[in-house]
């Protein structure tokens, strides 16, 4: 039997339906039925409320999936395709779908996570964020600062609430260190070294450390994590995590382990929650940092296979957070890096760290998903770079797309006006090939 996609055919079906939801069907309508049909009958039945609402829930969200757009951002749900669209394209593509807008240029940031890390807070810093630093800890040749405290490079998970935990006194660092060539490094802070003297001072230096790390984490409003890779080194004396690659220490006192998903995650939420506990508005941004590994312990699989597997693992447990976690949201920053399109450079020449013209891209990724309405459309300009600009009146289209946007917005009653930043993603190749019409553009897409 054909019948319209919006009705139910038979009773054994509608019956298999129905008691997904434990409603029990008394009497039958005439088949076939339409979904309003079957609400109708089951409202002259009445059924129990609750089941007929998580029906009606049901049937509204199904139809939603292959329906209309929704308005903040429907194109973020179509893989972008210039043979169907030519106005949009990967490389401008920004990978975000819905606003949460709690950053403004005042808000007090701190980042911390694997080297790709570094390369967000170098932005931040270079761009007039808040970017919150009490123990400096400057890149060389440079004004800006790696991170937000001297903890160093942070790969992993269990590194992270390492770093919260001994900040917040719930455990107390292992005060080791060991000699490599000239050098006395500390395992548990990646690239810092002591002299001779220092490494007999290490309590010391530790503690003011660790005030430093505690006053960055207590003070922070957002707190930026990138996590890089799951292969770790285990400390066998204390059960810590070393935050570095073991090189030139004794193999006998650590151990190389791969972390699960579940590991992942509940390193990750045993952070938060303990910062939390002193902090307890403090919201987080979680990414997978796209830097491959530089090497894998493991020997059954080629080091673009385990890299593969730890960023995968990573980006479940992160999903599972931000789903579980109340003001807890990802960034797709790996996502950025990965899927370049064929207008960016997303490499270095070394082929594994990233180029600083996609980090501008991850970048306004930021902005636009999680900044004030203000510096997210500031930023959106930079989609189109110098030279294309000169040929362009930007400036003016720009400021014309944003104030027709937000009008259709307000009298839609849409009160975050977040596809105004879409329709800029989507304007973009007409600016950067001279087709551009402001009248037409608007006309051909207004919102509805």
């Amino acid at each position: 039997m054909i019948v319209a996609p919006d009705s139910i055919p038979s009773l054994d079906i509608l019956t298999g339906l129905l008691g997904r939801f434990g409603i029990t069907l008394k009497g039958a309508p005439a088949f076939p039925v339409s979904f309003q049909g079957i609400i109708d009958h089951l409202v002259a039945q009445q059924a129990p409320l609750e089941p007929v609402n998580a029906l009606i829930a049901h049937i509204n969200r199904s139809a939603s999936l292959f329906g209309p757009a929704d308005r903040e951002r429907g194109t973020a749900h179509e893989w972008p395709n210039t043979t169907r669209d030519p106005a949009r394209c990967v490389s401008r593509e920004l990978f975000w779908a819905r606003r949460q807008a709690f950053i403004t240029k005042q808000t007090k940031i701190v980042s911390l996570g694997s080297c790709f890390a570094i390369e967000l807070a170098k932005w931040l810093q270079n761009h007039g964020y808040n970017y919150l630093v009490t123990e400096p800890n400057l890149i060389p040749d440079t004004l800006v600062h790696a991170s937000s405290a001297r903890w160093g490079t942070i790969f992993n998970a269990p590194a992270f609430t390492q770093v919260v935990s001994w900040a917040l006194g719930y455990e107390q660092p292992p005060l080791v260190c060991y000699p490599v060539g000239l050098q006395i490094r500390d395992p548990f802070r990646e690239d810092v070294t002591y002299t001779p003297e220092e490494a007999k001072n290490i309590g010391e230096i530790w503690r003011a450390h660790l005030e430093c790390t505690r006053a960055a984490l207590l003070s922070a409003e957002v707190v930026v994590l990138t996590v890089g890779l799951n292969e770790v080194f285990q400390y066998l004396p204390s059960g810590h995590y070393l935050h570095r690659t073991p090189w030139g220490m004794n193999p006998a006192v650590w151990d190389a382990r791969i972390l699960t998903v579940d590991e992942n995650y509940t390193f990750i939420r045993t952070g938060i929650e303990r910062l939390r506990a002193y902090n307890q508005n403090v919201k987080f941004i979680l990414s997978v940092s796209p830097v491959p590994l530089g090497r894998t312990f493991r020997r059954d699989v080629h080091v673009t296979t385990a890299t593969s597997h730890s960023k995968a693992v990573l980006r479940v447990a992160l999903e599972n957070l931000c789903r579980d976690l109340p003001d807890v949201h990802y960034m797709s920053s790996f996502e950025t890096v990965m899927y370049p399109g064929q207008l960016i450079t997303a490499w270095e020449p070394d082929e594994r760290h990233v180029d600083t013209e996609i980090v501008d891209k991850v970048m306004l990724l930021f902005e636009q998903q999680f900044c004030s309405l203000d510096d997210a459309l500031n930023s959106s300009h930079k989609l189109i770079n110098r030279p294309e600009q000169i040929h362009n009146p930007y400036f003016l289209v720009e400021h014309a797309a944003y104030s027709y946007a937000l009008a259709q917005c307000a009298e839609r009653g849409v009160l975050e006006p977040s596809a105004t930043l879409d329709l800029i993603d989507r304007v973009s190749y007409n600016m950067a090939t001279d087709t551009f019409s402001n009248d037409s553009y608007m006309a051909a897409r207004s919102l509805s």
